[in-house]
């Protein structure tokens, strides 16, 4: 047996999962566990003296954090994903173990889980069962525990999500029962020693966020009765927005008296209260000094410098791009700037770095898209930021970073990035490499091999889809020739807002920007910023290459894990992706010319098929019922599907296709995506519009109008 002799300071919740985990092992000997409470310079230490190990810390948390490094480096398990766990066999009998392991580089070391958008655990999150009823809401319960021993696993110590709201439900919102499932969810997650966050809004009506604000009637009296219901559910602190939306402001002033309001009477119920401060462009208060440039004319993401110095302050950057990488999203050239304003806050209140590991809507992992380049670039800005700190002698709190999903390998991404903020692997030879280990180590004598080719499909993601190089040549612009910009999904309101950057010069756009295969197929390629022929082609024709090559190395491995599979899938449906928008842009310059169209619209049609056999595999092995996550049906989230409906549906794939081959000229044509609930919420205006939307159904020019203003009935159907 292996047995755990003296258990410590660790938490009994703790103590019971790790004997779960080592009665699962096969024991060819008698092995023994002491756990010893005592002051250390390390976080803990360990030593086997014959068939016992003794492991010490000098708190509670810190033994839990070491039972869970043994179990791993010890016992061969690989706590990648919350609901499903690795495991290689270790003759851990014949071993002599002795270590220690430094105490974390950051304190604050978290994760924020995105339910604004529909994921895995956003009913539960949010106090229901199945949407709309709140019925067996008790049933994810274990589910959740195993998240949470995810995070304790992975070196983490805080957790949080996004608390929503909507008025069918308004009552449900904040009631007692609500409560109880809140606080009880925080129980489970204190019990193994994590603080809990939730993040409410100050006044965003964005994505049926739970605001703090709900009207201009008593502000400061809502903002106490809010914050009270939160406090009755025993959350640790809360993280905050300042927008009404992530685009919009209403008057700064008014703000920064709410986000001091807040902070303050939050402190006086226990709480510690954050700020984000993001990354949207063009929103300037001429009445404000910039505290980067000392000149007037301030970014309104700035404004929490202007706050009492108890408001913490949590600089985000968003999707895959580094601290210093070219980012044509959200009105932005690069982030560096943030870098900068990061590094100011940390000198005079406490500062949580907030990247992202998925950023969802049309982008990544509902395309879906394989992207490890967000882990070797949040590895990269861990180090930039290290080395900031360094140099300007100031240190942040931590880092929470911002995740939203898990499957189609994004699992990769969440636990490396957790990791980072323990250790940044700043004397590392090998970064990528040594973070990837968790991972590798249970592909035996194929680790070096496969971490060897993420390796190269990181730098070629960076250099096709950040970069837009060509065999290492780089175009004369970004402008529409970003790598990314090709792969990505494009619906109808990123298209709108593309329209909207070609027509008007309004950035709008949260992607990078390209030329459409209808400005191909009309001949406007060259006008609005790029040849086809002479820019774009060579871009994707070099993409399909590059990353089919990448995907036949990938399948030559022969490994038995059920992650190595998921990951060679996600590789090969990423290659996909590259060959079908190298074949959909010749299938519209074809139609342009008249001829030679009908051989790559046959091709588009045989690889969707292929790759709807992949993604079906992937579906069927999800660790929660498909239904749950890639069903076309509401949730607690403003949208009308859930989170990987778009990929098990290849809805972006099919919605480029039929655009061009039905000739469509109107944006609004297979729309997914109520607007106007996404930004508003339920309410009068939604109500009018729905309204107007049930009478358009039945016009004649239909496309142009009424398809903008909601959700279909029913899952779209795909038919040439």
């Amino acid at each position: 047996e292996v047995k755990i002799l003296e258990s410590g300071n660790v938490p009994e919740v703790v103590l019971q999962s790790a004997n779960g985990w080592l009665s699962k092992l096969d024991f060819s000997c008698d092995f023994y566990i002491k756990i010893k409470t005592s002051p250390t310079s390390k976080a803990f230490t360990y030593e086997t003296h014959q068939n016992t190990l003794t492991l010490t810390a000098e708190s509670g948390l810190y033994q839990t954090y070491g039972l869970y490094y043994l179990l791993e480096e010890v016992f061969g398990y690989s706590f990648l994903h919350p609901l499903e766990t690795a495991y290689v066999p270790v003759d851990y009998c014949k071993g002599t173990y002795k270590g220690f392991k430094e105490l974390p580089y950051w304190e604050v070391r978290g994760i924020h889980i995105h339910t604004e958008h529909p994921l895995e655990h956003v009913e539960l999150l949010n106090g229901f069962g199945k949407f709309p009823s709140t019925e067996n809401w008790e049933d994810q319960l274990g589910e959740w525990n195993r998240v949470v021993e995810w995070c304790i696993a992975n070196g983490l110590n805080y957790l949080e999500w996004v608390l929503l709201q909507d008025k069918p439900w308004e009552s449900f919102s904040q009631s007692p029962l609500r409560q109880a499932r809140l606080a009880k969810l925080v129980e489970v997650a204190h019990s193994w020693g994590l603080k809990v966050g939730i993040d409410t809004p100050v006044a965003m009506t964005q994505q049926h966020a739970f605001s703090l604000i709900r009207n201009k009637t008593n502000p400061l009296q809502q903002i106490e009765e809010r914050i009270n219901y939160l406090a009755g559910a025993n959350f640790d602190y809360i993280s905050s927005e300042i927008g009404t939306t992530e685009y919009t402001h209403g008057s700064a002033t008014e703000m920064l008296k709410w986000l001091n309001y807040s902070t303050i009477y939050a402190k006086s119920k226990g709480m510690d209260f954050y700020s984000k401060a993001h990354c949207s462009r063009g929103q300037q208060l001429d009445n404000f000094v910039d505290p980067l440039t000392n000149k007037t004319g301030m970014d309104y993401n700035f404004l929490p410098y202007y706050a009492v110095e108890d408001l913490g302050v949590m600089p985000h950057t968003v999707e895959f791009y580094s601290l210093e990488d070219p980012a044509p999203v959200y009105g932005n050239q690069n982030f560096t700037y943030m870098l900068d304003f990061m590094m100011l806050e940390a000198s005079k209140r406490k500062t949580i770095w907030f990247p992202e590991t998925a950023y969802w809507v049309t982008f990544d992992i509902n395309v879906p898209l394989f992207l490890p380049i967000y882990l070797k670039n949040r590895i990269k800005d861990i180090q930039t930021v290290a080395h900031e700190e360094k140099k300007r002698n100031v240190k942040l709190e931590g880092q929470i970073f911002f995740a939203s999903g898990w499957e189609f390998g994004y699992w990769m991404n969440n636990f490396v990035t957790a990791r980072l903020a323990w250790d940044p692997l700043l004397t590392s030879k090998d970064p990528l490499k040594d973070a990837l280990k968790p991972f590798t180590k249970v592909l035996g004598n194929q680790a070096d091999q496969v971490s060897s080719l993420i390796s190269e499909l990181c730098q070629t993601q960076e250099d096709t889809l950040i970069f837009g190089k060509v065999d290492g040549k780089p175009p004369k612009s970004l402008d529409y020739l970003t790598g990314i910009a090709y792969l990505e999904g494009w619906d109808t309101f990123e298209t709108w807002a593309y329209v909207a950057d070609i027509a008007l010069g309004q950035d709008l756009g949260v992607m990078p920007n390209r030329i459409s295969p209808q400005l191909v197929r009309h001949g406007l390629d060259t006008l609005v910023g790029a040849s086809y022929i002479d820019e774009i082609a060579p871009l994707l024709n070099y993409q399909s290459q590059v990353y089919s090559d990448l995907a036949k190395a990938f399948g030559k491995i022969t490994v038995q894990s059920k992650f190595y599979q998921e990951v060679k899938d996600s590789v090969q449906i990423f290659a996909n992706r590259a060959v079908f928008n190298q074949l959909l842009f010749e299938y519209a310059a074809a139609l342009r010319w008249g001829s030679g169209y009908q051989k790559p619209l046959e091709e588009m049609l045989t690889l969707l098929n292929q790759t709807q056999v992949v993604i079906d595999r992937r579906v069927q092995n999800f660790r929660v019922p498909a239904e749950r996550i890639a069903s076309w049906r509401k949730t607690p989230a403003a949208y009308c599907y859930t989170y990987l409906w778009p990929a098990a549906s290849l809805y972006y794939w099919w919605r480029d296709l039929l655009v061009v081959y039905h000739n469509y000229l109107s944006p609004c044509h297979y729309n997914v995506r109520d607007i106007i609930e996404e930004g508003m919420g339920s309410g009068t205006l939604h109500t009018i519009v729905h309204s107007i939307y049930e009478v358009f159904k039945w016009v004649p020019f239909d496309g142009w109008i009424n398809d903008c203003l909601g959700c279909p009935d029913e899952e779209p159907k795909y038919e040439l």
